[in-house]
């Protein structure tokens, strides 16, 4: 059996996205998402960082200074995020 473009190996299974605030006491999760495996890493970013956000803005009571992210979401529209 091959798929759509030749391929001949399969995988199955989710994928966890977490954000988390660091703060003096450790990290806190902020937001998590589990997606089906063969969704791209970029299609969760708005969403985990807008949560991620709105957590440190609660908890902190100021705006995050900047975000840590896994290579899998290093695109253009993300850096452009307000």
């Amino acid at each position: 059996m091959t798929g759509s473009c030749g391929e001949t190996e399969f995988f199955f299974g989710y994928k966890l996205h977490l954000s988390a605030i660091n703060t003096k006491y450790g990290p806190i999760p902020a937001a998590a998402r589990l997606a089906p495996a063969n969704y791209a890493d970029l299609e969760l970013a708005r969403d985990l960082i807008n949560e991620a956000y709105d957590m440190h803005n609660r908890v902190l009571g100021v705006a995050p200074r900047y975000y840590l992210m896994d290579a899998g979401y290093d695109a253009e529209y993300v850096y452009l995020q307000p």
